[in-house]
């Protein structure tokens, strides 16, 4: 049976979750009371085997779940599996849940409590900032300023901040209680009429002297230094303010966040594999042929991809644009490009994804390219 722990049980779980409470800020805001989640065991009084999960905002959000203890309970595997899949445990509108494993042991389990959708590997780093590395006022270009996010700040006449912003700052007057320390600061354009919260970076889920780092900077306002000024910000602010460590993890494949932990001189600790299940077939398949894609594994990939294009059913225009880039890898330039004259047909208007993508430069070659190339303008015209 799957046991759901009041919190005066979580403790019985500590030793499972060691691991990850010590390199997981979300995992440990939790178990410490500090942050809204839910933990399960198989045991209520002696646990083998424990999931714990939480949201960043709320249940019909993606949950962000861990699993640790004993790995190898058939029973604590089905039992998981019923109440993820039968929304015992979950909103039935969250679309995903994105796990991660106490030790790669969990790997193998993750088909049945996964089951019928395939575990999606979702590679990670792991960085973190035990002293501040770079002056964050070194860094701001001129015009902008770096504020700490408030609620006066955003009262200020004449602001104009994005509404993620504003939740964000409405989530943490939810929770505000005795422990909870969770802070942000944000970047400020002054130039224009109205002044513009041009990027953000908060700390969140702080509990034994940890926090986790996230950042956002607008569109039109990238490759400025604002991720770096207004991480670097909070990184001071955190340290000096008690912090042993703040924590920053990101997928494999953002460079842009690699190039930002990297510059701020954070310390790469950890590659791990997160796991994301989606309850949709055909999205799990999707990302699954993604994953594909990413590791090398072309002709896998390819597999997928023809599957769900071939279905018939409403699939994602990403299935297109992978599907393309497998074809354009292996040397099917001709039908590449015919994916791509399919996601041009279907309104997509990002030239710059198709001008920047390397995988698409051999296709350039070919006649149809520039057609395509401007059917893409058309759309971005509203043609």
């Amino acid at each position: 049976m799957l046991h759901r722990l009041d919190k005066k049980g979580f403790p019985n779980t500590r030793p499972l979750f060691a691991g990850l409470a010590e390199t997981q800020p979300m995992c440990l805001a939790v178990l410490e009371g500090v942050y809204p989640g839910q933990v399960y065991a198989d045991d209520p009084a002696r646990p083998a085997a424990a999931y714990l999960q939480t949201s960043l905002g709320n249940e019909q959000e993606p949950q962000w779940g861990f699993l640790a203890g004993e790995p190898t309970s058939a029973a604590f595997h089905r039992d998981l599996n019923k109440a993820l899949f039968e929304r015992e445990i979950i909103h039935p509108d969250s679309p995903l849940v994105f796990c991660t494993c106490a030790t790669p042991d969990w790997e193998p389990a993750l088909r049945a409590i996964f089951a019928p959708s395939p575990p999606v590997p979702a590679p990670r780093r792991h960085y973190i900032a035990r002293t501040l590395a770079l002056d964050w006022r070194h860094v701001l270009p001129d015009g902008f300023v770096v504020e700490p996010l408030t609620a006066s700040l955003l009262q200020s006449p004449g602001l104009s901040a994005p509404d993620d912003v504003r939740q964000t700052l409405a989530k943490w007057e939810r929770l505000a209680g005795p422990r909870f320390a969770d802070y942000g600061f944000v970047a400020i354009d002054l130039s224009p009429r109205v002044a513009q919260v041009a990027a953000w970076a908060t700390v969140d889920f702080i509990a034994g002297g940890m926090g986790d780092l996230g950042v956002f900077t607008q569109d039109g306002y990238r490759r400025r230094g604002l991720a770096c000024a207004t991480s670097a910000a909070a990184i001071e602010h955190g340290l000096a303010c008690g912090l042993r460590q703040v924590s920053w993890t990101c997928m494999d494949d953002n460079p842009g966040s690699i190039r930002t932990a990297e510059r701020l001189g954070l310390e790469r600790v950890e590659d791990y594999n997160m796991y994301v299940l989606a309850f949709d077939l055909l999205e799990a398949q999707s990302m699954l042929a993604y994953a594909h894609l990413q590791a090398g594994r072309h002709r896998q990939a390819l597999a997928l991809l023809d599957g769900i294009i071939a279905s018939g059913q409403d699939f994602p225009p990403y299935v297109l644009f992978d599907a393309a880039r497998a074809r354009a890898i292996l040397g099917e330039h001709a039908v590449a490009l015919s994916h791509l004259q399919a996601l041009a047909g279907r309104g997509s208007r990002n030239l710059a994804l198709f001008e920047d993508c390397q995988e698409f430069v051999p296709l350039r070659d070919l006649c149809a390219w520039p057609a395509f190339l401007e059917k893409i303008r058309e759309n971005a015209r509203g043609g």
